[in-house]
């Protein structure tokens, strides 16, 4: 069955694969350690549903100071929007980790729209990244 957690991985090869075609030297590593960060989170096993994976907030940690990095000191404004995403990754793991009451859709629906974001930001990024006069 063909599900989210299937897209998402079948967006992600897509999104590298534009970054790699039509990206710069940013894009192409901001592809590679979000695949990273992707690939790492999916063999976090993941013991008990109604916690939060300390391992994956882990993963999204630095993931986002990665983003956050290269949002503060690159000119491209792709890597703030993805950023922006990887804080709200981190603001859903943290309303779970606090209110663990919270239903298990909302937080995966929520985790997988700023994942998605991130990805979206680095397809812009390749898409529309300036180009060099010839």
């Amino acid at each position: 069955m063909f599900s989210i957690y299937h897209a998402g991985f079948v967006a992600l090869a897509l999104v590298v694969l534009l970054a790699f075609i039509k990206g710069g030297r940013l894009e192409r590593q901001a592809a590679v350690v979000v695949a990273v960060a992707w690939i790492a989170s999916a063999l976090v096993p993941v013991a008990n549903l109604a916690s939060p994976s300390w391992a994956l907030i882990g993963i999204d940690s630095a993931l986002t100071v990665y983003l956050l990095y290269h949002a503060l000191y690159s000119r491209r404004a792709w890597t703030l929007a993805a950023a922006a995403c990887a804080l709200l990754l981190l603001a859903t793991h943290a309303a779970f980790a606090l209110r663990i009451e919270l239903e298990q859709w909302a937080y995966f629906s929520a985790y997988y729209l700023w994942s998605w974001g991130v990805l979206a930001s680095i397809a812009a990024g390749a898409l529309w990244r300036p180009r060099r006069p010839a």
